[in-house]
């Protein structure tokens, strides 16, 4: 199956296209000077348009595609909560965000996924952007008519690429320098930086300077964060992005790795990914589409052991994806109107009217446009209004499912839960437990269907006896497979 990622940033957008385990399509297209800026798409018909543009130009599929954006405002934590049903996550991450996060929380879109899964508890990775970001994003791909797509976070896709245990993962651009500190292979803090300067050779001293001061800042914080593990002096910076590429035109790889270890006063490394391109594509100006990519690219067993990876889509549950279209009325009212124009054109000139006469015409054309512009706009406006709706009407009925939960069960269905929840393999995760009298139903997502007799094993392992698994489903779009397991006793061990 082919999928494509798409990397959106103030001066282009990037496409790349992945048949198999290879890059075998990709391409660039300059975007004018304020469509989009500081992580914000400013001219969502417009952008959106050139997305559509390039997907043509590289004769792709519009679907099964991944999004990111350089400079989208984030904010994260990491948290601790104790095992729970999957559904009080929500209403828990929500309690605790409140006071976590100077933005209120209504302003925010929040993802989450658990990156330690300990004895009692399991750490959870939680990210927020603003609502009116996302937003603008959501409007740019309908225009695109990109279908079944996700959105990433850059700097998640930076530390994919790399996959290293140990290291501070780097992207150098024209607009923007990302940066992501990995230690003992999870992703501890991010930083990004507005870069305001034209890229040159010229002036490649005042950029790696730049670059330097915002490493040290990132470093800084990260050593002020309480119970933070500190860094190893010789932890190694692993560099990419268009601007190294820029550099690398003009000096030779090594010398260039020289200035940027003195400069940095740490090792630096290039980017190496182990997805397979041809020769001519150029690694480093793709580096963050090829990071998206391996999201959903199979064989991933050489990073397995030395990096985990975070999959989130800020999206999820969110937004029903389907491309923009206008209502015919938009397209056919300017259309008779034009042709009403031109028509009276065509009589006044066979009448020798005068100049006067054709400017009133202009005018009332320019009128239709502006009025088509609106009516563009106010349907926009709507559509915004129907997503954001539906996702309240969700989350309301999501808060009383659990209600009616808490209410029916109380406590005395913990102990048996605990149990269940307590054999779940790392990786894995729930989607809905449901514990009725002498039957426990237990449904969810697992990396590799083999999990799921793990899984069995380990409920035998704790006392249940009468297990049943009644499907493992096929892999969805990330990867993960479906299961449902059924448990007909409840007995205690």
């Amino acid at each position: 199956m082919i999928f494509s990622t798409i990397h959106i940033s103030s001066t282009n957008i990037k496409l790349t296209a992945i048949k198999g385990n290879s890059v075998f399509r990709w391409d660039i297209l300059p975007l004018e000077s304020g469509l989009v800026r500081d992580g914000r798409i400013v001219d969502p018909p417009r952008v959106g348009e050139a997305i559509d543009n390039l997907f043509h130009a590289a004769s792709v599929p519009k679907n099964h595609v991944i999004v990111t954006v350089s400079g989208l405002p984030y904010t994260y934590r990491v948290m601790d909560f104790p095992k729970m049903n999957p559904n009080l996550i929500q209403a828990a991450m929500y309690n605790n965000l409140s006071s976590e996060f100077t933005v209120p929380i209504e302003n925010l879109y929040i993802s989450w996924a658990p990156v330690n899964i300990k004895q009692d508890s399991i750490e959870y990775f939680v990210i927020a952007v603003d609502r009116q970001f996302i937003d603008a994003i959501v409007e740019t791909i309908k225009f695109a008519r990109v279908t079944n797509w996700s959105l990433d976070i850059r700097p998640l896709a930076l530390a994919r690429a790399a996959a290293q245990t140990n290291a501070i993962i780097v992207s150098l651009d024209s607009d923007y320098v990302d940066m992501v500190l990995v230690q003992n292979g999870q992703i501890k803090d991010m930083h990004s930086a507005n870069v305001d300067m034209d890229v040159d050779g010229s002036n490649r001293s005042s950029y790696l300077n730049m670059f330097s001061s915002e490493l040290a800042k990132l470093i800084s914080y990260h050593s002020n964060t309480k119970n933070a593990e500190s860094l190893d002096n010789n932890i190694p910076v692993i560099v990419t992005g268009e601007t190294l590429a820029v550099f690398q035109k003009t000096a030779d790889s090594q010398a260039l790795l020289e200035e940027l270890n003195r400069t940095t006063g740490y090792p630096v490394q290039f980017v190496e990914t182990w997805v397979s391109y041809p020769d001519n594509f150029i690694e480093a100006d793709y580096a963050t589409n090829l990071g998206l990519a391996l999201r959903r690219l199979k064989n991933k067993s050489k990073t397995k052991k030395e990096f985990h990876d975070i999959k989130l889509d800020m999206l999820q549950g969110r937004y029903e994806k389907k491309p923009q279209t206008l209502n015919i009325s938009y397209i056919i009212l300017p259309a008779l109107l034009v042709i009403a124009v031109v028509v009276t054109l065509a009589v006044t000139s066979a009448k020798n009217q005068n100049n006067a006469e054709i400017a009133v015409l202009q005018d009332k054309l320019n009128l239709v446009n502006q009025n088509l512009k609106l009516a563009r706009a106010e349907q926009l406006e709507e559509q915004t209004l129907v997503d954001r709706i539906n996702a309240i009407s969700a989350d309301i009925q999501t808060s009383r499912l659990e209600y009616d939960q808490l209410l029916g069960n109380k406590a005395e269905n913990a102990p048996v839960l605990a149990r269940v929840t307590s054999a779940l393999p790392d990786g894995a995760d729930f989607r809905l437990i449901t514990i009725n009298s002498g039957q426990i139903v237990i449904s969810g997502v697992v990396n590799d269907p083999f999990d799921v007799i793990a899984y069995i094993r380990s409920l035998e392992e704790s006392g249940f006896s009468t297990l049943n698994i009644q499907y493992v489903g096929d892999p969805d779009s990330e990867t993960e497979y479906p299961f449902l397991v059924v448990i007909n006793e409840l007995d205690n061990p």
